[in-house]
């Protein structure tokens, strides 16, 4: 990661200027107040290569990222992070297959998180991450799955043979 610092420059009547250093605590309250807009894309980029994960986390529950910002986080080191973006817009829009099965096998959470939005993620092949999915040894990721309105037909259908009830009471209530 690139070495970032943050500062705040304060101008005194268009001349004197001061320049203050900011920490990380600063910084993440500062994050969490920037407006989830377009016209903001550049500066949530540049907070997102924050050495603070609380100021990454911060960014990456944003909706209005640049695509580089999403990519960026994806790779993020930390799982907080990871948590956060797996369940947003700008990264169900640029996440690949690949990167969704590697955010699954990482971690519970975002794998509960993709099973239950699994047809949100556009550029991805959503019927080969549900046969992950569906395959997943913990019954909670496969319960999200088998919950989500819009998975496959036959997915759906073989669920209601797993070994778990509620997983199988879940992929019912999504065929009726």
């Amino acid at each position: 990661m690139k070495s970032v610092k943050f500062s705040l420059l304060v101008q005194i009547d268009g001349g004197e200027e001061k320049r203050f250093e900011i920490g990380s605590e600063v910084l993440s309250r500062m994050s969490s107040g920037i407006p989830d807009a377009a016209d903001s894309q550049d500066i949530l980029h540049f907070l997102a290569m924050s050495p603070s994960s609380e100021v990454r986390a911060d960014v990456a529950y944003k909706d209005c990222i640049s695509e580089e910002t999403v990519e960026l986080l994806a790779n993020d080191n930390s799982i907080d992070v990871r948590r956060r973006l797996c369940g947003q817009t700008p990264f169900s829009e640029w996440a690949t297959t690949e990167k969704l099965i590697e955010f699954i096998n990482l971690d519970l959470d975002c794998a509960r998180t993709i099973a239950g939005r699994i047809n949100e993620y556009s550029n991805a092949d959503t019927n080969e991450v549900a046969a992950v999915l569906r395959d997943h040894s913990d019954p909670d990721v496969r319960r999200a799955l088998a919950g989500c309105w819009g998975i496959a037909k036959s997915i759906a259908k073989q669920l209601l043979k797993d070994a778990d009830p509620d997983v199988r009471a879940a992929a019912k209530r999504t065929l009726d």
